[in-house]
């Protein structure tokens, strides 16, 4: 069969009725009651540095009263036992120091007996929390006990004398939301409805205060919300009266600018659709270049009344250029053979070579069907009226 530990704490009732009174006086109202060792293991529980909650503890604790040993299981207080000063005391002004060494070998032997007796688990760590005493029990129970004794390092940093761990566990305790606190308490009932009825009543004299101040605070914002657009409201009917004239003005202007950049655009329309390109000329030429095996390479205009130029190159044979420098409204005529002008050339410095004897040739004749040379031959003589002998200019042009 299992084992149901049960732990109780007692308190005489006087004594709790004296506390709580004291503390209504003082104007507090008191929540929790507890035993100064369930604060001690809820301070060393949640702040010590390394605690292990699955290892068993003993705490002694020195306060200005006595000694108080605990033993700690699972995090949980299991076991305390308290030893007056006046115990150990007895007779003596003060308690020399062999005295206090026997009394800590005495009750520290006799907590691991009851341990022994209830317990399996091993109990090999001793937490001191002795303040200057500290060290003297270290020593004492190194001496006697196979236990390893230290002090508890707190989270909260700083070495903690005894005296503050009850109040310092005590004050976690507070942190914890009623309805999640399942610690012991040792008030009354009664105690315990009045703090519920005492915080409901704070609560409602909290709304009573903020309900009738929050209204005031909405009321003076609908109001001022109200001003404010009120004011925006006369500002514009005051721009809308005093710059009536200059907005209609500025109206009529900016629709004459409209109107103005709409017949730009159709102007421009007009323009364009009245233009017609001069690819009449080019697309005979290149009808006439293509059918004589030539592709045209490059045409270069810079304007009316300038000269122009057009290269071509052979399909099949040596490149051959072909320029053409006369005005646009001269008439091109196409013949496929090489003017007899040509083949007689052998002035000095002037070479034609050719992969074969036919050479497709422009012929620019200049009002081809008027004055004397109307339907008639060229001239004997050279082909070119004047050409300067590798200089890179141009000839004057044909005849």
């Amino acid at each position: 069969m299992g084992r149901l530990e049960i732990l109780s704490a007692f308190v005489g009732r006087t004594v709790v009725d004296e506390i709580t009174e004291d503390l209504r006086v003082s104007g507090f109202l008191p929540v929790a009651l507890e035993s100064g060792a369930f604060s001690v293991a809820r301070l060393i529980r949640d702040k010590m540095n390394g605690f292990d909650p699955a290892k068993a503890y003993l705490v002694l604790n020195l306060r200005s009263g006595g000694m108080d040993f605990l033993i700690l299981r699972k995090g949980m207080l299991h076991f305390e036992y308290f030893v007056s000063w006046h115990d150990i005391q007895a007779n003596e002004k003060k308690i020399p120091l062999p005295l206090f060494q026997d009394a800590i070998i005495r009750n520290v032997r006799q907590v691991l007996n009851f341990y022994g007796q209830h317990w399996q688990e091993p109990l090999s760590d001793m937490l001191i929390a002795g303040g200057e005493l500290s060290d003297e029990i270290t020593r004492t129970v190194q001496a006697n006990f196979p236990l390893t004794p230290h002090r508890p390092e707190l989270a909260i940093g700083g070495d903690v004398l005894g005296e503050w761990f009850p109040a310092l566990g005590v004050g976690l305790r507070a942190l914890v939301a009623r309805r999640q606190d399942k610690d012991i308490n040792l008030l009354s009932p009664d105690a315990q409805q009045e703090f519920q009825e005492q915080h409901l009543l704070s609560f409602l004299r909290f709304w009573r205060i903020m309900i009738p101040l929050s209204l005031l605070m909405l009321a003076a914002a609908l109001f001022g919300g109200n001003w404010f657009l009120n004011q925006k409201k006369d500002e514009l009917n005051l721009q809308l009266a005093g710059g009536g004239v200059r907005t209609v003005g500025e109206a009529a202007t900016l629709q004459a600018k409209v109107q103005k950049f709409n017949d730009s655009i159709r102007a421009i329309a007009s323009i364009r659709e009245d233009f017609k390109p001069k690819f009449t000329l080019l697309k005979k030429i290149n009808a006439l270049t293509a059918a004589g095996g030539v592709n045209l390479t490059r045409f270069s205009f810079n304007g009316f009344g300038q000269m122009a130029r057009i290269d071509g190159e052979a399909k099949s044979v040596a490149a051959v250029m072909i320029g053409v420098e006369q005005n646009l409204d001269l008439v091109v005529v196409w013949k496929v053979r090489i003017a007899h002008q040509v083949t007689s050339v052998n002035l000095r410095g002037i070479r034609i070579k050719r992969a074969n004897a036919e050479v497709d040739v422009f012929v620019v004749k200049k009002h081809a069907h008027f004055g004397a040379l109307s339907g008639g031959s060229a001239f004997d003589g050279s082909l070119l009226k004047k050409i300067s002998r590798r200089l890179g200019k141009r000839p004057g042009g044909f005849v």
